[in-house]
């Protein structure tokens, strides 16, 4: 990405948490607020933090659970589902 007219910064890469990460052209630096919206972020003026996207653990949780197995349709793979649950057990019993 090119520097933006009258802005001596520019976003160089972007964080698994979804911080946006700056440079100078030499240096990593931090961007101000007015910088990280003009480049099309969001700023985050409590952590003084410009992000591209809200990170949230709980998607990348539940993103590595590689085992689950969907056939069917209506079937949900959420572990916290009750009525999940109870389909299963009832499956399980019948056979």
């Amino acid at each position: 990405m090119e520097f933006k007219k009258g802005f001596k910064i520019k976003p160089k890469s972007i964080k698994r948490t979804g911080e946006v990460i700056f440079t100078d052209g030499t240096n990593d630096v931090f961007a101000n607020q007015k910088i990280c919206q003009e480049y099309g972020y969001n700023y985050d003026t409590v952590s003084g933090t410009c992000y591209a996207y809200r990170f949230n653990s709980l998607i990348e949780k539940r993103g590595k659970n590689l085992d689950n197995k969907v056939s069917g349709k209506n079937n949900t793979t959420s572990t916290n589902n009750r009525r999940y649950k109870q389909k299963y057990i009832y499956y399980r019993r019948k056979q």
